[in-house]
């Protein structure tokens, strides 16, 4: 679905669509049983979106986004729900991949074989929602699920995240789920970590009132065991204020599980909040729970 009427444009809601599958309502029924793209322009990215939108305001609610695979082995990615323009995004109740209650099930996944060739040093990647906004109006992301999204290329490898936000306001981010997306991290070759991301939130602006509340993060793992020194770092919750912007808001109550990494030199962080430029703000985090899972390596 590409919506892109510009900024004028209001009131729209985009909601009850099942995109992929080779049958109704992202099935199995066609002769090849998923829904996919096989092209490959070597270090060209190339980037297939399920919902690209551009508008004033617009709802995305329950849609689902299944049975997708992207098996270019280079460059490749998938991003399910992209918000451009100045877009005022409410984003809710949609399904990434499936499953039932927060328990995924590996029957119509989304998966990417980028980051699987190792001749240009380029990176595999899903991502869930991607909030590009120039909008300084508040975005809302609640009750979302996010099941196996599986970035299987492990040449170069690359990443997943589910919810980024690089909008130029706040973000509400709550009752969403993740459990089960997956990437390779930093792969057997190349010379990269690509990290990965339950939910980021990156404003390109000073904003306040930031809520991440009351979310159930379990990955994206990192399952390769590369012997590589470069490092695949894997975050349930990262804020990061770039520049010298003013970010602040609340961080509570979500639980933050399972978090593996299996590569040799990558880490886990739970919850993370950090400017490396000069950024500030004021943040209340209380009452999470973080439970951190080691991957069994020895290495």
């Amino acid at each position: 679905i590409d919506f892109s009427p510009g900024s004028s444009s209001i009131g729209n809601t985009i909601s009850n669509n099942y995109i992929g599958g080779s049958s109704a309502q992202c099935g199995t029924g066609g002769s090849v049983t998923y829904w996919g793209n096989s092209y490959d322009a070597a270090s060209t990215e190339v980037r297939i979106y399920g919902v690209n939108v551009s508008a004033g305001t617009v709802t995305l609610d329950n849609n689902n986004i299944s049975n997708i695979f992207i098996s270019g082995c280079d460059y490749t990615g998938f991003v399910g729900m992209y918000v451009g323009g100045s877009t005022v995004a409410t984003i809710t109740n949609n399904v990434f991949g499936t499953g039932s209650n927060g328990q995924p099930d590996n029957s119509k996944l989304i998966k990417v074989s980028g980051g699987g060739c190792i001749s240009y040093n380029v990176p595999g990647y899903i991502y869930g929602i991607w909030n590009a906004s120039t909008t300084t109006s508040a975005s809302t992301y609640t009750r979302n699920y996010f099941y196996y999204l599986w970035q299987s290329g492990a040449g170069t490898g690359g990443s997943v995240q589910c919810i980024i936000h690089q909008a130029a306001g706040p973000a509400t981010i709550t009752y969403n789920v993740i459990n089960g997306p997956q990437a390779v991290g930093s792969a057997d070759y190349g010379s990269n970590g690509w990290n990965s991301f339950g939910i980021r939130l990156e404003p390109t602006a000073s904003t306040s009132g930031n809520l991440i509340e009351a979310n159930l993060v379990a990955g994206p793992y990192i399952n390769n065991y590369s012997t590589l020194t470069y490092g695949s770092i894997n975050y349930g919750i990262r804020v990061l204020v770039n520049n010298t912007y003013t970010v602040s808001g609340t961080i509570d109550k979500n639980v933050v599980w399972d978090m593996r990494n299996a590569d040799r030199a990558g880490y886990t962080e739970g919850i993370y909040v950090y400017s490396s430029t000069g950024g500030n703000g004021n943040w209340d985090i209380y009452n999470n729970q973080v439970t951190l899972k080691n991957n069994g390596s020895s290495s």
